[in-house]
This record gives C-alpha cells, sequence and structure tokens, in this order.
C-alpha cells in the first residue's frame, strides 16, 4: 500500500486543466461521505445516508456515535475504477472526544488498516485529528469499487463523547486524504471530493462539496495526502440529560408553588 500512496503523488503532477465538475484537472472523480449516525450502536444497525445532506445527530456525554464510511466512484473526465483508498478524519471541540476508532467492512481481500485513536493537532487550526491513515487495498481486479456500484459502504467512524460535554455543545466531523491517498485500476489522477455543501452549481444533487485545502479556488487530489474538508462533513449535538430536565422541572414546579 505504500508503494501505491507514492505512485500516486508521482501521477498528481501530470494533471492539466479540464471541464471537469472539479475544474482545474484531468482526473477521475471520487466522493467520500459519512453517511446517519447512530446513537448507542449495539450491531444491529444497517448504514444509511441521505444524498445531498450532511448528517446530524443529537447525543448525551458518555454516549457512543457511530457514523457509515461511504465511498462512490463518479463519471468525471475519467471512469474511475477505484483500487484502494486512504482517509483521515478530524474534529471540533476535540476535548468534547473521549476516544475514535474506526472498523472496516471489506470490499475486497487485499490490505488493510483501521485507523485508531489518534488525537494530533496536526492540521487546520482549531482541528484535532481522530483517526489516521485508514486505508483498504483491493486484492484483485474484480474487486474494484465502478461507477455502477454507487454508494459501498465501507466502514464505520465510533466516537464516544466524553462526560465533560454539556447541553449545547456540538462537535464538527470533518475528512481528509490520508497518507496512502486513492488508487485506481488505470493510471490516472483522482480528483476527490468529501461530503456535501449548499451551494450547487455543480453536476450533482445536492451540491457537492469539492473545495479544499482552505482554499475555495483549489481541489484535492486523491494523492495529496492530509487535505482537510473546509465544511464540516457530520456534527454531534449535545443535549440536556433526561434526569437534569427532570430536575428543572421540578424546581420549576417548587417556584410557581411558592409563588402561588
Amino acid at each position: 500500500m505504500r508503494r501505491m500512496g507514492l505512485s500516486l503523488f508521482a501521477m498528481a503532477a501530470v494533471a492539466v486543466a479540464s471541464n471537469s465538475a472539479f475544474a482545474g484537472h484531468t482526473a477521475a472523480e471520487v466522493l467520500m461521505f459519512l453517511g446517519d449516525g447512530v446513537v448507542n450502536p449495539d450491531g444491529t444497525e444497517l448504514p444509511s445516508f441521505a444524498a445531498g445532506s450532511n448528517p446530524s445527530v443529537d447525543a448525551l456525554a458518555g454516549d457512543t456515535v457511530a457514523f457509515p464510511v461511504y465511498i462512490q466512484a463518479m463519471v468525471g473526465d475519467q471512469t474511475p475504477q477505484i483500487s484502494g483508498y486512504a482517509y483521515d478524519t478530524y474534529a471540533s471541540n476535540e476535548g468534547l472526544v473521549e476516544s475514535a476508532g474506526v472498523s472496516l467492512v471489506p470490499f475486497g481481500t487485499g490490505t488493510s488498516s483501521a485507523g485508531s485513536y489518534d488525537g494530533s493537532t496536526a492540521g487546520p487550526p482549531g482541528l484535532t485529528r481522530l483517526t489516521a491513515n485508514t486505508f483498504e487495498q483491493i486484492g484483485g481486479a474484480t474487486e474494484v469499487i465502478g461507477v455502477a456500484d454507487g454508494a459501498v459502504h465501507v466502514g464505520w467512524l465510533n466516537l464516544a463523547v466524553g462526560a465533560g460535554a454539556v447541553d449545547g455543545d456540538a462537535i464538527d466531523l470533518y475528512m481528509a486524504v490520508g497518507a496512502n491517498g486513492f488508487g485506481l485500476v488505470a493510471p490516472g489522477t483522482i480528483t476527490v471530493a468529501f461530503g456535501w455543501d449548499d451551494v450547487g452549481g455543480h453536476s450533482f444533487s445536492g451540491g457537492l462539496n469539492s473545495y479544499r485545502l482552505q482554499n475555495p479556488a483549489v481541489d484535492v487530489i486523491g494523492t495529496s495526502a492530509g487535505h482537510v474538508s473546509t465544511l464540516a462533513d457530520a456534527s454531534i449535538n449535545i443535549i440536556p440529560d433526561p434526569a437534569t430536565m427532570g430536575l428543572l422541572g421540578l424546581g420549576l414546579l417548587a417556584i410557581r408553588r411558592r409563588r402561588a
């Protein structure tokens, strides 16, 4: 997999201008995104997502939230067949995250590695890397992800909310290109987008968020490690504990009785 990543970096140098939906590169196009989160999963949930929107989940302090991870090959200047991928995940308010990790749903028989909790501050200001270089490489040419496969579920991002989270806090999640980049069956450059935006103007339903590298004029090439979303790809909203709400209700009732 390390060799794949190095060769992909070399291929990035041959990118030229084009009329792609991601202007600026002659490229195959790949979308990776998070689906609808599940709070305190027990292992029986099925992955799901709504194209055109980023998931938002309500959770309590101490909850575990799992977001399904998808990868999708999309027709651009080339018709991609994905032979491997790598990604990182980041979060705002990292102090509210107790732990994080990735569980894989393999699509091939090749090598793979699930990113473990990282906690690194490397990356854009205000973001902390949760997991680093989750990657998967296929074992044979018949195991590629092609355009006809649509959105393929490749794993879960699991995140434990810390005990210090309080009502009104929010944790925004971001995806990034991992150190091993993305691979194709045939040589080529890959343009990667993560999640969605509300701007529109692209050829994909819902407005594919293709602007990365903290620069709205620059696309992310799939071989460029560490490029992080400029927009949140999912969020966790902390809500009050039911027991706390009950105590508040009793307090308000006592105040009303005193006034009466």
